[in-house]
């Protein structure tokens, strides 16, 4: 999870987004009842990549689930400096504690160096690891579309209830005036919203402009009321 192909390669196949979108699809059209998540992060990088990554994980099943979720620390055996390899570990685990993330295991490659005890040992970490949360219940994650369509009419709706309360003679004509102010609402609203608050930017304005949408199929938006 959250090291799928396509995922932040160099090829530049997916977007963050796109990418969270094929594991949400590949989920919910799937016939498990459980999932267990397992992201990855490279100590052998330059930067840290992990709040992305959680991000993206929290668009593509709508939050995140610290009791089912595991970091893999990848490549230990490519950061061989001790200072080093203790530094980037604590930002990780600074990362992992701004969500409510406990659970983490080294992990390196197979063919450099492990023997097969040491192989076995690894997978066997990171088997418990799994085996200490509880698994999330499938019902739960919801297609980030869905999501964000629910989320446009949430903001539509509050925008509209914040002028009617405005402009106690609420209409067409008077919404005129607050066209231009719209967006900036919608902006504020989703950065408000708890339902976005781990929202990659991508996904904050994907958002946006499906709110932009869902105004104008109510007749609200600049287009609508210039007509």
């Amino acid at each position: 999870m959250m090291d799928t192909p396509g995922y932040d390669d160099s090829q530049l196949r997916f977007e963050g987004t796109e990418a969270s979108e094929l594991v949400a699809t590949s989920m919910t059209s799937s016939n498990f009842s459980y999932v267990r998540f397992v992201v990855f992060e490279s100590i052998a990088n330059d930067t840290i990549k992990l709040r992305q990554s959680l991000a993206l994980l929290s668009l593509a099943v709508g939050g995140i689930y610290p009791n089912s979720t595991v970091v893999v620390v990848s490549k230990m055996d490519c950061c061989q400096d001790p200072t080093l390899k203790s530094n980037r570990l604590a930002l990780i685990r600074k990362a992992m504690t701004e969500q409510g993330l406990t659970r983490m295991v080294g992990w390196q490659s197979q063919n450099e160096g492990l023997d097969y005890l040491a192989s076995k040992a690894q997978r066997g970490n990171l088997k418990a690891a799994l085996g200490e949360g509880k698994a999330m219940d499938m019902s739960k994650v919801i297609h980030p579309e869905k999501r964000l369509t629910s989320l446009a009419q949430e903001l539509c709706a509050a925008a509209i209830d914040r002028m009617v309360r405005q402009n106690p003679g609420f209409d067409k004509a008077s919404f005129k005036l607050a066209v231009g102010d719209f967006m900036d609402q919608a902006r504020t609203e989703i950065l408000k919203n708890h339902r976005a608050q781990h929202a990659s930017s991508d996904a904050k304005r994907a958002a946006i402009v499906k709110t932009k949408e869902v105004a104008c199929e109510n007749g609200v938006c600049g287009a609508c009321v210039l007509s």
